[in-house]
């Protein structure tokens, strides 16, 4: 197991919720748990079912709902509301960068948002717990592709 505090963790939520830690959700947190990267619920669905044959597409589903009910897993959104599901490790920001153009998403840790919560929280008198922050923009692979374009453009 990649990270047992985690797995403790999620294991004590669960108990404190009324749920067990059932074989098929130790798979889910396992598979989870190997990299560090956020999967869409087909990728997640594939994985498993290829490395633990018999574990059924409806029990994933429904597992993955329950973590995320109970903020062991974290969702974002990316193009078309398709979303994408990571741990919800304590302390992790999950900032992302998202390309409009091709869909592409880099993760930076940097936050200043503690900064300004307590002002958010004095304007709007609503309880700041967590935050996620989502800059959207070009990368800069389709950003070179369009100044190209425009250059092209300006010489014809």
């Amino acid at each position: 197991m990649a990270d047992t505090a985690f797995v403790n963790k999620a294991k004590q939520t669960l108990r404190d919720n009324g749920y067990k830690l059932t074989g098929p959700r130790l798979m889910i947190l396992e598979f989870m748990l190997e990299s560090e990267r956020h999967y869409s619920m087909k990728e997640i669905c594939c994985g498993l079912q290829k490395k633990f044959s018999g574990i059924g597409t409806a029990t994933v589903y429904r597992n993955v709902n329950l973590f995320l009910k109970l903020g062991i897993f974290r969702t974002s959104p990316v193009n078309n509301n398709q979303f994408y599901y990571t741990v919800n490790q304590p302390g992790d920001r999950h900032h992302h960068m998202i390309c409009l153009k091709c869909g592409t998403r880099v993760e930076f840790n940097s936050c200043s948002f503690a900064f300004i919560a307590k002002e958010i929280e004095n304007k709007t008198h609503f309880e700041i717990y967590d935050h996620t922050l989502e800059v959207y923009g070009l990368c800069p692979g389709c950003l070179a592709k369009k100044k190209d374009i425009a250059r092209n453009r300006t010489a014809d």
